[in-house]
């Protein structure tokens, strides 16, 4: 199995509120030069995620898909 981390994605320029909006998650956008990671082991997958979370200034959320 693969598992891949995927962040939020914003959405920006919506007239929504806050708590009226979804939460879109994304591995890469085309045409984006961002890295994707990818692993065979869903623990290293996750500490993946965290790590990014933790380093993410933004306040995105990390999760881990499988694919």
């Amino acid at each position: 199995m693969t598992w891949i981390v995927v962040k939020q994605y914003f959405l920006t320029g919506s007239n929504d509120p806050d708590w009226a909006t979804q939460t879109h998650m994304w591995a890469q956008l085309s045409g984006s030069d961002t890295q994707t990671y990818s692993y065979e082991d869903e623990q290293e997958a996750w500490e993946k995620a965290v790590e990014l979370q933790n380093a993410d200034s933004t306040g995105r959320k990390y999760r881990v898909v499988k694919i």
